[in-house]
């Protein structure tokens, strides 16, 4: 007897699986975007150059690459390329050192005693912030 049940149980966990299988999902939205679009491919390059690189290794792409995007050589000198001078070489970080020694590393203190020239704008605020 249990044995029947657990089997009629069984078929029918396995039918009503294929029929939530069959059934139609939600409705998708296409999305209107082209993937060659250079003039937005280009904005890209300039916004990961000017803000992931410095923290995202891009070490395996060569600055020349970006001449598949549209851009020439001097453009990419001039406005994307600031940790190297050729642009053959690979996208690398403009920080030196290792990044662990980076992390490890304790930021320096601005003078207390001074009269706020050089503090940051957090320590100007917000004075009793650092001991």
């Amino acid at each position: 007897m249990m044995t029947a049940l657990r089997r009629i149980l069984g078929v029918m966990l396995f039918a009503s699986a294929g029929a939530v299988a069959a059934a139609e999902g939600p409705h998708l939205e296409t999305a209107h975007s082209n993937r060659l679009d250079l003039e937005s491919l280009q904005r890209g390059a300039r916004n990961f150059v000017n803000y992931c690189l410095n923290c995202h290794s891009a070490q395996y792409m060569r600055y020349n690459r970006l001449t598949d995007l549209g851009l020439t050589e001097q453009q990419i000198a001039d406005n994307l390329m600031f940790a190297t001078d050729k642009v053959g070489n690979p996208m690398t970080v403009a920080m030196s050192g290792r990044r662990e020694d980076m992390a490890r590393r304790e930021p320096t203190r601005p003078d207390r005693r001074g009269s706020g020239a050089g503090k940051g704008l957090a320590l100007q605020l917000f004075p009793g912030l650092l001991p």
